[in-house]
């Protein structure tokens, strides 16, 4: 009885065990499979819209969930362009919108307002086209990560996620405040528009300034007067000359941070330049170095170069030299962990607290197999083993045990002898039943 219940719990815990597993692996499986479908149908989607050239009235996210009625106001005249197919912007927007990474440019009347919404990649572009276009001596507003509202030229502009957003009166003599209620209705609409693609922490880290902003040295610096720039286009028309001596690598490998600092006789640019390897930042550094060493020495004592870390930094029309060496003394290059490839999402569904969160489970999961594993493979050695006694118990009961008594009288302390011979005249000369 007792054996009989050993082995039909061994029998159930080997069944229950190989049911977890299978039921494991099912869902494992069947979450590969929703993740590769949903991997499919981006990949299809992208596909899709590099292969179809689409011209404009294009159905997309801002369309269905921004471009609503608000403020009272429904939009009409609905656009979109895709900058990598269409020629039809001005070429302003093409040159700089490009070299920003805009990819998606949708435009709506709000009665007497036009809208417009520029969509990026990564949050740090959005931002970088907000402070190109920006005028540092604008009113601040108070809804966006960051925006400004110009009441003379009547127009609104700001930055939030990856989104960069102008709102411009199509005539002198607009309302103001109903510009501000248009503005503040987009915004949440954007936000609202994030929340469906982002998790919390991610619309948060996309508030956050690029580190090579946040590490202008303070001084006199006025933050709002500082850019954030991503390509030569935007640094020529800033600093209003060829910039030629610079080296801009793809895939923002090269930021640069532009801010003004007062001084006595006018005002100071400063410039922090970085690289994402130390090779390119050494190549860098000399060919503005042989660039400098070329000015003449009036311009030459103007300037100040200093390589540190991946930084380049460069100050130019220097007036005070101590003053200009202790900014660039408090410049300190902050190793950080960058993406490098073009490819990896931040947004649009896969960001970097959902692939945590993946990475999490895949985890939960594989530890789960290997204890599944691990009971199992001890139960199947028990279970084994008991198997290979009881065959080899069962081989020993069905052969005739020899004996060196030849026959004679011996005593049957296994009690072997008297289940191969019970009830036969063989067990004569044995002493004892092999029960006691």
């Amino acid at each position: 009885m007792k054996k009989n219940s050993f082995y039909l719990t061994t029998i159930l815990l080997i069944i229950f065990s190989l049911g977890f597993t299978q039921v494991s692996l099912a869902q494992h499986k069947q979450e590969t499979k929703q993740e590769t479908k949903q991997e499919t149908k981006q990949e299809t989607k992208q596909e899709t819209k590099q292969e179809t050239k689409q011209e404009t009235k294009v159905e997309n996210s801002i369309q269905k969930d921004v471009f609503a009625q608000i403020a009272g106001i429904k939009p009409q005249n609905i656009e979109t362009f895709i900058f990598s197919q269409t020629q039809e912007l001005n070429k302003d927007y093409l040159v700089y919108g490009k070299e920003y990474g805009a990819e998606t440019l949708d435009t709506a009347t709000y009665g007497d307002f036009q809208v417009q919404v520029f969509s990026t990649k990564y949050p740090n572009q959005a931002y970088g086209l907000y402070t190109f276009y920006r005028d540092p001596l604008d009113s601040p507003i108070d809804f966006a990560t960051e925006g400004d509202l110009d009441v003379v030229g009547g127009s609104i502009i700001f930055w939030q996620g990856t989104r960069f957003v102008k709102v411009e009166a199509k005539k002198t003599g607009s309302n103001i405040e109903t510009m501000i209620k248009l503005s503040e209705g987009l915004s949440e609409k954007i936000l609202a528009l994030d929340k469906k693609t982002m998790v919390d922490p991610d619309i948060e880290l996309a508030k956050k300034l690029p580190s090579v902003i946040r590490n202008l040295p303070e001084g006199s610096l006025k933050l709002r007067t500082a850019r954030y720039i991503l390509g030569p286009e935007a640094l020529k028309n800033i600093l209003g000359r060829d910039v030629l001596q610079y080296d801009f690598y793809p895939n923002l490998g090269t930021e640069i941070a532009y801010a003004n600092y007062e001084q006595d006789n006018g005002k100071m640019s400063f410039l922090i330049i970085e690289h994402h390897t130390p090779q390119q930042s050494i190549a860098a550094f000399k060919k503005l170095t042989d660039y400098k060493n070329s000015l003449p020495e009036t311009e030459k004592n103007k300037t100040i170069l200093k390589r540190e870390g991946n930084y380049i930094i460069e100050v130019d029309n220097v007036a005070t030299t101590e003053e200009a060496k202790k900014l660039v003394e408090d410049v300190k290059y902050g190793y950080v962990v960058k993406w490098l490839h073009q490819d990896v999402p931040i947004s649009d569904g896969r960001t970097v607290a959902s692939e945590a969160a993946k990475t999490a489970k895949i985890l939960v999961s594989v530890f789960g197999l290997i204890g599944v594993g691990l009971v199992f493979a001890v139960l199947g050695g028990a279970s084994l083993g008991f198997l290979v006694f009881y065959l080899r118990r069962r081989n020993k009961l069905d052969v005739e045990s020899y004996s060196d008594a030849g026959g004679m009288m011996r005593l049957n302390l296994d009690g072997i002898s008297i289940q191969i011979l019970p009830k036969t005249q063989d067990d004569k000369n044995l002493i004892g039943d092999g029960r006691s």
